[in-house]
C-alpha cells in the first residue's frame, strides 16, 4: 500500500461519518450515528466497505483496520498506532444518504451509508 493509496482511503474513511434522523447535527452525534451503519465507498475503480464501531475501531472490507478519536468536530484516524490523517467530520447525513466527498489529495470520491451492517 502507497502513502497516496493510505491517504486516500484515510480521507475516505473519515469522510463517512453521518448523522441520523432527529439526530443533532454535531460532530458527536455524527459519530454515534454511523456505528450499525455499513459506509460503501466508491474511489475509481475501488469499490470498499468501512465499519466504524462505539468502542473507538474501525474496519474496512480492503482489509485496514484501527482506531479513530474524536476532538471536537475532527476525526483521526490511526493505524497500527501511526496517524494516518485527519479531517472535519460532516454533519446531516443519514443512512441512506449517498453524496460526493472531496479526499485529501482532492480527488471525488462516492460514499453511501447502506443501514445495518452487510
Amino acid at each position: 500500500m502507497t502513502i497516496h493509496w493510505k491517504n486516500t482511503l484515510a480521507a475516505v474513511c473519515f469522510a463517512v461519518f453521518l448523522g441520523g434522523p432527529a439526530i443533532a447535527e454535531t460532530a458527536s452525534a455524527t459519530i454515534e450515528a454511523a456505528f450499525g451503519n455499513t459506509v460503501a465507498v466508491t474511489d475509481g475503480d475501488t469499490q470498499y466497505t468501512v465499519f466504524y464501531n462505539a468502542d473507538g475501531t474501525f474496519q474496512n472490507s480492503l482489509g485496514m483496520s484501527g482506531t479513530w478519536a474524536l476532538t471536537g468536530d475532527t476525526l483521526t484516524l490511526s493505524v497500527d498506532g501511526a496517524e494516518i490523517g485527519s479531517t472535519s467530520l460532516p454533519a446531516g447525513k443519514a443512512a441512506g444518504d449517498a453524496f460526493e466527498m472531496t479526499d485529501q489529495t482532492g480527488k471525488t470520491v462516492q460514499v453511501s451509508i447502506v443501514p445495518g451492517r452487510n
